[in-house]
């Protein structure tokens, strides 16, 4: 296990208890405190990955386009909503698999969409 490993499941831990709270506000009928809205785990964890940014917003509005996210008609338009989605829905029982998953998807995408990694980094091996 890695020093980086042990911080995304940290982290992803710290994004499910962050969403439990939010639930409870939602589940009373009363207003998410923006204190708890604005916290974005889950692309500080995508970032820590590697997976490039989510250009689907700038797109859409360049475009004038209100499409559901599933485009993919143009070759660099990412959108990270899967992964937000699995982050989402996670239990702290889920969180070795969860990380383990973005890690592979990530690996995989490195692959099939190497175009999107370009201007990126060095790759980790977590």
């Amino acid at each position: 296990m890695t020093p980086l490993y042990t911080i995304l499941c940290k982290l992803l831990q710290y994004h499910i208890n962050i969403n439990s709270y939010r639930l409870q506000f939602i589940n009373n009928y009363t207003d998410v405190p923006s204190e708890l809205e604005d916290i974005n785990l889950d692309d500080i964890i995508l970032d820590l990955i590697g997976y490039p940014a989510d250009n689907t917003a700038g797109f859409y509005k360049l475009h004038n386009d209100s499409k559901p996210h599933s485009r993919t008609d143009t070759e660099n338009l990412f959108c990270r909503d899967d992964w937000y989605t699995i982050g989402y829905e996670a239990t702290m029982q889920d969180v070795p698999s969860v990380i383990k998953r973005f890690c592979k998807d990530y690996y995989a995408l490195r692959i099939r969409r190497p175009h999107l990694f370009e201007a990126g980094g060095v790759v980790q091996k977590l």
